[in-house]
């Protein structure tokens, strides 16, 4: 096996391994978008499948947005030929927010929130425990970096979380494994990878298409920063940190002078 393709087998591995992404008996609904991303998952996953000592089915899900331009067929094709278990879902996303004045202006938002319903829904009408997305190293770092610059909060993307319903849960199994890999194992497997078509993601305005720019810029001089900035999403350290609720000491000392305060006004009123 080649170094390329051991890399990445063994980081989605680690990552349902450290996270508990995958039970005995798990229905793993794979959300297909036909990138390059979505299409390591469900290969990465299906090799998996056949070696792992634990037992679990795929039901790939394609969302078609309605986009002018999204070759669907190709995808459906290389599925079939793959006697993948898969179905796609028409959805009216681009008339209904991309053609819509006062949706378009965010419709990054509302395309992914109606996805996700569909997705919810979809994995509930066939019974699938998990829904595997195909969010990568990279969309950890930038999802990090975009909630610090435009929302004022320390916080990124979950590897596992459970939805609201506790029906089934969402894992993201490329959480280790970087862009710049899915592209190379994109290209090498040949997969029939299409864009999305959304008319605004070559719009190169896009808040995360900026901070993705910026990134590459910092990684020009050093190749580690991505690796490095990885790694500090799970190495928090309270005591230098300014939320009172983890910094204790910082708390301490706040309240250590509050306490003065009313001591003194105490003694005052004793006097």
């Amino acid at each position: 096996m080649s170094n390329f393709r051991y890399s990445l087998y063994r980081n989605v591995g680690l990552a349902i391994e450290h996270y508990n992404m995958i039970n005995e008996g798990d229905k793993v609904l794979a959300a297909l978008s036909g990138g390059k991303d979505s299409f390591a998952m469900l290969d990465s996953l299906a090799r998996l499948k056949l070696r792992s000592p634990v037992k679990f089915s795929i039901f790939v899900c394609i969302v078609n947005s309605g986009f002018p331009g999204y070759a669907v067929e190709k995808i459906e094709n290389w599925l079939k030929e793959r006697n993948f278990d898969y179905h796609i879902e028409k959805s009216d996303m681009y008339e209904s927010i991309f053609l819509d004045p006062v949706k378009a202006k965010d419709g990054c938002f509302y395309c992914s929130r109606q996805r996700r319903s569909i997705l919810y829904r979809l994995a509930d009408a066939n019974n699938c425990q998990k829904i595997a997305l195909g969010h990568h190293l990279d969309d950890f770092i930038e999802t990090a970096l975009m909630s610090m610059m435009y929302n004022g909060k320390i916080e990124t993307m979950l590897p596992i979380f459970e939805v609201g319903s506790k029906k089934f849960r969402v894992i993201r199994p490329l959480m280790y494994v970087s862009e710049e890999t899915t592209k190379n194992y994109c290209r090498r497997m040949e997969f029939p990878a299409i864009t999305c078509c959304c008319p605004q993601s070559c719009a190169g305005t896009l808040k995360r298409t900026k901070i993705k720019k910026m990134l590459l810029d910092f990684c020009e001089s050093d190749r580690k920063v991505k690796e490095t900035m990885f790694r500090s999403l799970a190495n928090f350290n309270a005591e230098y940190m300014l939320d009172l609720r983890y910094n204790k000491k910082l708390s301490e000392l706040k309240y250590e002078k509050i306490n003065s305060r009313q001591s003194r006004r105490g003694g005052q009123k004793d006097e």
